[in-house]
């Protein structure tokens, strides 16, 4: 999938890092012959009290079309519905804008475009 803002990394991290989180969500393009993964996002953390939003991407071609906001709507009910009560998300500064018409409150110091969000 082509990603905005995101890096290369070794196949092998990746399946470990998606091991090791607590919420992994793709969509999907539903097609029989070549299914295309055009969005995804993970979160990481205790599982109890505290999330953690990392690497959410919409593939460029479907940006523009609410998918990431929809995208953001799932993680956090399926956040909400495994008891999680607080939500932090780390992202670029090009994306401030989108988080905050969601209701995310960038950090006191609006410098490391670091959110939370309070199920």
């Amino acid at each position: 999938m082509q990603t905005v803002g995101w890096s290369r990394r070794p196949i092998r991290r990746v399946k470990r890092a998606l091991d090791f989180s607590i919420l992994v969500v793709g969509l999907w393009r539903h097609d029989d012959k070549f299914p295309r993964l055009v969005g995804f996002a993970r979160c990481t953390g205790d599982g109890i009290l505290e999330a953690t939003v990392w690497d959410v991407a919409i593939n460029p071609v479907y940006q523009g079309l609410g998918l990431g906001k929809e995208l953001m709507k799932y993680v956090l009910k399926e956040l909400k519905n495994i008891g999680i009560s607080k939500v932090t998300l780390f992202a670029d500064a090009e994306v401030v804008s989108f988080y905050k018409r969601q209701g995310w409150t960038l950090e006191p110091r609006g410098s490391k475009c670091a959110f939370w969000y309070a199920n």
